[in-house]
């Protein structure tokens, strides 16, 4: 990579990291009064100090998760399979998460009504259990199929959506109507219903920390990719390895 090419890639991270701050500070900005950055003025009451601190600061940081951890998913997966339309979205993996979460949240209220777990992390394991499932069945297609023929693991992506997708819509009408809608809201991306504390939120970024480190150690391998499969496999690269290695970590951001 050029100087050049560096130049601007350092500048773009600069830029976006600015409108992060810009967009995390617009948060507390436009929050009730009591409730944004004056909640740490000095004669500010203790209890609006400990609501921003453990209600809408994790939550702001937990937003930064998912939303670095969806990019370099979707980075990582473009980067496999050569296709632009490659998101865990598009291959299913949101999906599979989805699903897993959501059936359970439904069932936990009559088979798991006797369980010291917490609701939330019921249904974290379930969409980690579901990403997984899909991550399998997608590995097994690609497995099958040589790395130029990518389209067929797309169109295997969005059949695990479309069942995804009437699997919800099943347990949306067969399910108790007083969670249908809280389920909807997190299900579009809502943070509401989130535990009060930091737990989470620094889960969440320490897993996409690791997720990125693991597929910035992947950088080379990709890269050889870009010349085709044969050419990086006779270079000594193993295709399957570094598929299991992109989806595993895909799989465990998507369903966190």
């Amino acid at each position: 990579m050029s100087n050049a090419s560096n130049k601007s890639l350092w500048l773009l991270c600069l830029a976006g990291l600015i409108i992060l701050a810009l967009a995390s500070a617009l948060a507390l900005w436009v929050a009730p009064e009591g409730l944004g950055f004056d909640a740490f003025s000095a004669d500010a009451p203790e209890r609006n100090r400990a609501f921003v601190l453990n209600i809408t600061l994790p939550r702001i940081l937990l937003a930064i998760a998912v939303g670095a951890g969806l990019g370099l998913c979707g980075a990582g997966l473009q980067a496999l399979l050569s296709n632009p339309l490659a998101d865990p979205y598009v291959l299913g993996v949101s999906g599979g998460a989805a699903v897993g979460a959501v059936l359970v949240a439904y069932a936990s209220s009559f088979l798991f009504a006797d369980m010291t777990i917490a609701p939330h992390t019921l249904r974290i394991v379930a969409a980690l259990t579901g990403a997984f499932l899909a991550t399998m069945f997608l590995v097994r297609v690609v497995a099958q199929r040589s790395r130029q023929d990518t389209n067929r693991v797309v169109l295997a992506g969005i059949a695990i959506n479309i069942l995804a997708a009437a699997i919800i819509t099943v347990a949306h009408a067969l399910g108790d109507p007083a969670n249908t809608k809280a389920l909807l809201l997190w299900l579009m991306g809502s943070l509401s219903d989130l535990p009060p504390g930091t737990e989470l939120s620094f889960l969440a970024l320490g897993v996409v920390l690791l997720g990125g480190i693991i597929l910035m150690r992947q950088g080379r391998a990709l890269n050889l990719l870009a010349l085709g499969s044969e050419a990086a496999e006779g270079a000594g690269l193993s295709l399957r390895k570094l598929m299991w290695v992109v989806l595993g970590v895909t799989a465990v951001i998507a369903g966190l």
